[in-house]
């Protein structure tokens, strides 16, 4: 993954590579990820129960003492479509790995040697410093942070990121002209790729079936374990004490990257190197997440079906400005009947049955035309359910996806200027105000 074929962007990007390895080689013991996470407690969290307590230990424990492990191997600098600069790269036996993980006296030559749980997180270090000099420098306006979903390998999902603030720049130029004014967006992005899929665009299209067929619960275990540690250590220490606090920290999910990115901001307080100055993102869009609306309903015990049985993982203290948007039309994976995701109509169905955890707004409302609650921008402390039915719809006949082939579903349809422009308005009225801290 750490090569150079598929990292074209229009604006400035650093790309995250992260890939699993055997937890052996990878050196990351059992129990290790405690050095780095708190285990939840009804003391820090106070609504909830015992059962979800236990039940969030045991799902921890099972992401990060896995036989494979995520790992960052490599990170990446690219502007106007150029590789600027390797921060880290595992894959170049040039690149001796960081000085503090040589084998004895000898550097270690090997990826396979050099890809471990330590040196990746040490190498968002690296990250932190080259961000600070590029806002600096550069004059960066907002901090993006973007993660794409399941079954979408490095090659797409940075042709999605390209589409995604390509289309941002768009509107903002667009908005701009109207007003009479120059455009002054001007983003710096730092966007993800993950093993989401078992097999990618270079295998048989039966093994590509299969993967994405039989891969549903590794992967979304996977995305968990991104946005608790690697994720949630990027935001939360990293950005947080690099990005100042007038620039505007946005993070942009699909699917399962919204998965891994909310799982981020609903755990920042399990993060025991985060910043001083608990600073928290400004602002998580979810486009068609493959979350549950459960993850905020805690559970009594095992006879309460009311919930998930995830341990309620979102129901944290302090505010988060998560807007999400759901569609009927979207039918992703429908044979997880259990999940109530909430992009699609079972997890909108779930959501109004828990009136007091969510505000509901129309495509209309949220794009502008004010909020059916009574709530003004930049005043939500519960996450915003937008109906965007009437723009999420399924592919019309010359719809094309990021890779020039027909689109899939109603469930990708996120990469036009109609989504932009919802975005891009939450953006320039929900982050107004400095982001939420630590209380």
């Amino acid at each position: 993954m750490g090569r150079s074929q598929a990292f074209t962007t229009s604006v400035p990007t650093y790309l995250v590579g992260v890939e699993k390895r055997p937890r052996a080689e990878a050196r990351w013991e059992k129990g290790e990820y405690l050095e780095h996470l708190a285990e939840p407690t009804r003391e820090r969290h106070p609504g909830l129960t015992e059962f979800d307590v236990r039940k969030q230990r045991r799902r921890m424990a099972g992401y990060f003492n896995d036989s494979k492990v995520l790992v960052v191997t490599h990170i990446v600098k690219t502007e106007s479509g150029l590789i600027a600069d390797y921060l880290y790269n595992t894959y170049d036996p040039a690149t001796p790995p960081r000085p503090q993980y040589m084998d004895g006296k000898v550097w270690v030559k090997e990826p396979a040697a050099r890809q471990t749980v330590p040196a990746g997180l040490g190498a968002l270090d690296d990250l932190e410093s080259s961000l600070r000099s590029a806002i600096e420098r550069d004059g960066h306006t907002h901090v993006l942070v973007m993660c794409m979903g399941w079954a979408n390998d490095q090659e797409e999902a940075m042709l999605r990121y390209r589409m995604i603030t390509d289309n941002l720049v768009a509107v903002a130029e667009e908005r701009a002209r109207a007003e009479g004014r120059a455009s002054t967006f001007k983003p710096l992005v730092v966007a993800f790729s993950w093993p989401s899929q078992w097999w990618g665009a270079a295998d048989t299209k039966t093994r590509r079936t299969i993967g994405h067929l039989f891969s549903y619960f590794n992967k979304t275990d996977d995305a968990d374990e991104l946005g608790l540690l690697i994720i949630n250590r990027l935001v939360h220490g990293h950005l947080a004490r690099a990005v100042p606090e007038e620039v505007p920290i946005v993070l942009i999910g699909h699917s399962l990257g919204a998965r891994a990115l909310s799982r981020a901001v609903y755990s920042d307080d399990l993060l025991k190197t985060r910043a001083e100055n608990g600073r928290r993102p400004d602002l998580l869009v979810s486009l068609q997440p493959a979350y549950s609306a459960r993850r905020w309903v805690s559970r009594e015990g095992r006879l309460d079906l009311g919930s998930s049985g995830e341990g309620a993982p979102y129901l944290v203290a302090g505010e988060r400005r998560n807007f999400i948007t759901t569609s009927e039309h979207d039918t992703a994976n429908p044979l997880a009947l259990w999940a109530g995701h909430l992009g699609g109509h079972r997890g909108a169905k779930v959501a109004k049955k828990h009136p007091g955890l969510f505000t509901h707004a129309t495509w209309e409302e949220a794009t502008g035309l004010g909020y059916a609650s009574g709530e003004r921008p930049g005043e939500f402390t519960k996450p915003v359910l937008i109906d965007a039915s009437s723009i999420v719809v399924e592919p019309g006949e010359h719809t094309v996806d990021s890779l020039g082939l027909m689109e899939r579903s109603a469930h990708n349809d996120i990469l036009d200027l109609q989504m932009a422009r919802l975005i891009h308005h939450l953006i320039t009225h929900e982050t107004g105000a400095p982001a939420p801290t630590a209380r």
